[in-house]
């Protein structure tokens, strides 16, 4: 009978030094869990700001593209007005000569009839 209990004492022993095992074991299961989550919760706000900067940025970037192809057309259109001046600058010119050239004869005519 004797020899039965010692095994039996030895043996609750050890499950309660395994039980105390778990338990620590759980405890820093729970403790490394709590600092998981605040990990994840550090990553989530992290990508949060890294999203609106990178927002932020693609839409800085697309108003530039914006600006710089409005003063592109702006060129473009004030070419194309210049263009127009000019030609319509040619034009006058050109139809002012032949008003001065046809005044002329005008006068020579004049001339001759009196």
């Amino acid at each position: 009978k004797y020899n039965r209990i010692i095994p039996v004492k030895q043996t609750l022993k050890n499950q309660t030094k395994i039980m105390d095992l778990l338990d620590e074991n759980i405890d820093n299961l729970r403790d490394e869990n709590k600092q998981l989550r605040k990990e994840i919760e550090l990553l989530k706000k992290n990508l949060q700001r890294e999203t609106l900067r990178a927002d932020k940025s693609e839409q800085y970037n697309k108003h530039l593209i914006e600006k710089h192809l409005q003063e592109k057309i702006d060129k473009e259109v004030l070419q194309r007005e210049i263009n127009t001046i000019e030609q319509n600058l040619s034009n006058t010119t050109t139809e002012l000569a032949q008003f001065k050239e046809k005044n002329a004869q005008f006068e020579t005519e004049l001339k001759n009839k009196e």
